[in-house]
């Protein structure tokens, strides 16, 4: 039987509809702000980039990925400098959700999957959309920090979940660290493919790309997990159940 959603009126996946819509406003809100512009394309990647990564640890995989496609219709509507592919923007932020809430609610199998599903996808497009370029072998080794969070997850496992649940903030900030870089790299990692596929993104763009994204993606985990543990630490307190059950 497939389990449904919205488990009872007014919650989605156990978690209340009020978060979710809260959390989503707070994404669109954090569109205003930029990051770090995008290079090839205008505009810049937002600080809802950091709403990413939290909506998947807060709501998990099913609530927090409704909770950014809500954010991510609403933003190129607002907000279009900070989605670069309109509507299709979404696809980022979703997947971005879906991977960090799978990993900080104990379901590392299917993060590890879906990580290794999008590197396929990728090298498949780059060998295809580049093959007649020049600095084409650059798609073999620009996922290079993907590849490295895969490895780290598949070693630490469930111990993402057991960190963030602990209590113990330190615990909680490399837990919450480990699972929002596996997210925010899962966004990038869509943003690229459309790039390359709706905008013909050449393979010069992406070795530029390739010597800083890695600082950008590591500096928004951080600030994820910084802001994560305060928050769960203090919602707890205060009896709001947000993030993954002990």
């Amino acid at each position: 039987m497939v389990k449904r959603v919205v488990t009872k009126r007014g919650f989605i996946a156990g978690f209340p509809v009020a978060y979710v819509a809260v959390l989503a406003a707070i994404s669109v809100l954090a569109s205003f702000i930029p990051a770090f512009p995008i290079v090839g394309l205008g505009g810049f990647i937002s600080a809802s980039l950091i709403m990413v990564a939290l909506m998947g640890i807060f709501l998990g995989p099913v609530a927090g990925v409704v909770g950014i496609a809500i954010a991510g219709v609403i933003t190129p509507l607002v907000a279009p400098y900070a989605a670069p592919f309109g509507f299709l923007t979404a696809l980022c932020g979703i997947t971005g959700a879906l991977i960090a809430g799978l990993y900080a609610f104990k379901r590392w199998e299917l993060g590890v999957i879906i990580q290794l599903i999008l590197l396929g996808i990728w090298f498949g497009v780059a060998s295809i959309y580049w093959a007649s370029l020049e600095l084409a072998y650059v798609g073999w080794y620009f996922p290079y920090l993907l590849i490295v969070s895969l490895i780290i997850c598949l070693i630490l496992r469930g111990r993402i979940h057991d960190w963030i649940v602990s209590l113990d903030q330190k615990k909680m900030i490399f837990g919450m660290f480990f699972a929002a870089l596996a997210g925010v790299l899962g966004d990038h990692i869509i943003g690229c493919l459309l790039f390359v596929i709706m905008f013909a993104g050449p393979p010069a763009a992406f070795a530029a790309v390739a010597t800083f994204y890695w600082a950008e993606r590591i500096i928004v985990a951080i600030i994820a997990a910084l802001i994560g543990a305060s928050v769960l630490v203090g919602t707890r307190k205060i009896g709001i159940k947000l993030g993954p059950k002990p």
